[in-house]
C-alpha cells in the first residue's frame, strides 16, 4: 500500500513540478505569439490593452499577483486570441462507456477526437467568428452560450491542470511586453497567417509580428 509520504515524496513532486512547467512550454508560446500578432492586427484592441495595464499597474512598477485580477481587458483579449487560434486545434478521448450523441452512438473503447477549432469557429455560438473581438468575453456574453463552446483547455475532469497557471503567466507576459513595446504586424486577417493544425497549432512559415519599444 502507497504511504502518504512515498506519494508526496519530494523526488516525486518535483518530476511532476517539471512536467507542469515543460508541458505548458509550446501550447502557452504558441498562445503568446498567437495574442501577440492579432494585437498587431488590431491597433485598437492594443491600444486598450496598453492603458489597462499602465492604469493598473504603472509603466515601470514590478508586476504582482495582487494586479491580474484587475487586468480583466487583457484576459478578454488572450480568451479571444485562443478561441480564435487554440494553441491545441484538437483533443483526444478515450471513452470508458458508450455514449450517444444525437443519433449515433460511440462505443466504449472508441478514441474519438474534439475539433476545439471547428467548435471555436461554429456560427451558431460565434456570430462573425473570424472577427477577433475580445468582448464576446463580456460575462454578459458568456452566460449567452454553453460553457462547452469554448475548450481551449478541454473541458471536464481531466481537462488541463495548467489552467490557471497558464492564464497568470500569459497575463504578465503580455502586460510587460505592450508596456515596454508597440506591435506591429502586416496581416489584415488570420486567413493571411496560413495556419496549420498538428498536435498543436503553428503557422507554415515565419510569422510576422513586429515589435518597436515605446518612448
Amino acid at each position: 500500500m502507497i504511504s502518504r509520504g512515498d506519494l508526496f515524496h519530494p523526488s516525486i513532486m518535483s518530476k511532476e513540478l517539471l512536467i507542469f512547467l515543460l508541458a505548458a512550454t509550446d501550447t502557452t508560446g504558441n498562445a503568446l505569439t498567437f495574442t501577440f500578432t492579432l494585437l498587431g492586427m488590431h491597433p485598437e484592441i492594443q491600444q486598450k490593452v496598453y492603458e489597462e495595464v499602465i492604469t493598473e499597474i504603472g509603466r515601470d512598477a514590478p508586476i504582482e499577483t495582487d494586479h491580474l485580477p484587475k487586468l480583466k481587458y487583457t484576459e478578454r483579449v488572450i480568451s479571444e486570441s485562443m478561441r480564435l487560434l487554440p494553441p491545441v486545434p484538437m483533443i483526444g478521448r478515450y471513452l470508458n462507456k458508450d455514449i450517444q450523441i444525437g443519433d449515433k452512438i460511440f462505443p466504449k473503447g472508441a478514441n474519438i477526437v474534439a475539433y476545439t477549432l471547428v467548435l471555436h469557429h461554429n456560427s451558431k455560438y460565434w456570430p462573425n467568428p473570424k472577427k477577433f473581438d475580445p468582448d464576446r468575453f463580456l460575462p454578459e456574453e458568456i452566460a449567452k452560450r454553453p460553457p462547452s463552446c469554448y475548450i481551449p483547455f478541454s473541458e471536464g475532469p481531466r481537462n488541463c491542470i495548467g489552467k490557471q497557471y497558464a492564464m497568470m503567466s500569459m497575463k504578465v507576459v503580455v502586460a510587460n511586453v505592450i508596456r515596454n513595446f508597440w506591435i506591429s504586424s502586416k496581416y489584415r486577417s488570420i486567413d493571411e497567417m496560413e495556419m496549420r493544425g498538428l498536435i498543436t497549432m503553428r503557422t507554415k512559415g515565419d510569422i510576422d509580428c513586429h515589435f518597436t519599444p515605446r518612448n
